[in-house]
């Protein structure tokens, strides 16, 4: 009898979280949030090498202009 309460009281527990609005919207944003910094962060990762190159070459080629190198 009493573990059929207990499981009662569970299903009606997850009734009310499941029809529960308050708070929806603040995970839905924090979730989208979460996909912009995966998103941008991989965009970084991706990138990290053809920016390092870049600066490489202007760096090289500042110093042979100035004839340092």
């Amino acid at each position: 009898m009493r573990g059929e309460n207990t499981f009662e009281s569970l299903v009606c527990g997850l009734r009310g979280l499941l029809c529960e609005e308050r708070g929806t919207t603040a995970i839905e944003y924090g979730l989208i949030a979460a996909l912009i910094v995966i998103a941008a962060a991989s965009a970084m990762a991706a990138m990290s090498d053809s920016v390092i190159n870049l600066f490489n070459y202007w760096t090289n080629a500042v110093v042979s202009a100035l004839g340092g190198g």
